[in-house]
């Protein structure tokens, strides 16, 4: 199966992701009010007014916000950091910033997504950024709010704790189907992914599985002898038992590991999967991945 995200995800830059569609295939069926007002978003776009558009979009924010309407607030969210993007020398990161400045501002849905979209921002960014980062000494010493000052264990922890926030229960009541405007391949993965909670356990498992670039793993491990190194491998046997074993198998490690946080993770997807006893397709197939 591919792999699946958000499709609004793809206009944030241009690195992210690289499925094509195209801005007036984003408008999500609901009120008139909410059309009217991407529309005016989208001719601003057309006009080439980034500043203008992120104004038209920050009263749609603001709108969705006071509504508590899920999918506008997560629409409108990365439609904000697209335009700081733009707009801004050092966008991207006052965008990861202002995110983390609004997620206490919404809760539910809203909130699990948002966590999964910072834990991915900051990875990206970590991702693009690595040799720099990684020359970095581990330090105390940093600023919240400033990324250039943030060494390599900093993003590890945002990123792990991101993306276990984003694991809320919340979402396992949510059909992914619902979700079929934001999300690539929503309906040909319904039976193997058939809620938000899925969703989120997948993705974080791809991208704490493979967020280590060039430089992380042949440079700043090998020389440096840093984390993913031969003490962060799985060696137990017991993570090969029976699902319902394994989610029980006790996970003792560093913090910091993204082996382990994929661990930790399929036992709460295991543990979710084997709640659901009218849905084996999606048990196998969440049990197949993580043997």
């Amino acid at each position: 199966m591919n792999t699946m995200f958000f499709k609004l995800a793809l206009l944030l830059t241009p690195f992210l992701f690289v499925n094509n569609f195209s801005f007036t295939d984003l408008n999500i069926a609901g009120p008139d009010k909410y059309e009217k007002l991407w529309e005016e978003v989208d001719k601003l776009e057309s006009d080439a007014l980034p500043k203008s558009a992120l104004e038209k979009v920050e009263e749609i924010y603001n709108l969705a916000l006071s509504e508590k309407n899920d999918k506008q607030i997560i629409k409108s969210t990365i439609y904000r950091i697209k335009y700081t993007n733009i707009l801004e020398e050092d966008g991207y990161e006052t965008a990861i910033v202002k995110l983390e400045s609004e997620i206490p501002k919404v809760s539910g849905v809203s909130k699990a997504m948002l966590h999964m979209l910072l834990a991915t921002m900051y990875a990206d960014y970590y991702t693009n950024n690595s040799y720099l980062i990684n020359q970095r000494s581990v330090t105390f010493n940093f600023e919240m709010t400033d990324l250039k000052t943030w060494d390599k264990t900093r993003f590890q922890d945002q990123i792990i704790k991101n993306y276990m926030l984003a694991l809320d229960d919340n979402l396992k009541q949510v059909n992914i189907d619902e979700y079929k405007d934001f999300i690539i391949y929503a309906k040909e993965s319904e039976k193997q992914i058939p809620t938000l909670y899925d969703f989120v356990a997948y993705n974080a498992i791809n991208r704490l599985s493979s967020n280590y670039g060039y430089y992380d793993y042949y440079y700043y491990d090998d020389y440096y002898g840093g984390r993913n190194s031969q003490n962060d491998k799985i060696t137990e046997l017991a993570y090969l038992a029976d699902a319902s074993s394994f989610t029980k198998f006790p996970v003792e490690a560093d913090s910091l590991s993204y082996n382990y946080a994929v661990v930790k993770i399929y036992q709460k997807w295991l543990n979710f999967r084997l709640s659901d006893t009218e849905n084996i397709e999606a048990l196998l197939f969440t049990d197949l991945r993580r043997l």
